[in-house]
């Protein structure tokens, strides 16, 4: 016999991921004029950095999007 039950029915969460092994949050900046991007680092003064430098060098580039990747998680709410 196939089927199934529901037991229990739980609320489900999503939220950053805090745990340990979670992969670290990560910045990236893009111009919106060329798309050239930043390298992706846990530090945000990198992709500041790469930004401010690239307005330098092409003045009209003054229009960035920032990229983050950040882990999340699903847990049961309780």
């Amino acid at each position: 016999m196939s089927g199934s039950s529901v037991i229990r029915s739980e609320q489900w969460t999503l939220t950053p991921d805090g745990e340990p092994d979670a992969e670290p949050t990560t910045h990236a900046i893009k111009c919106a004029v060329c798309n050239d991007t930043s390298v992706c680092s846990e530090d945000f003064a990198d992709p500041q950095g790469w930004a401010l430098a690239h307005s330098i060098e092409n003045p009209s580039h003054r229009t960035f999007r920032e990229v983050v990747v950040r882990s999340w998680r699903t847990w049961p709410y309780r």
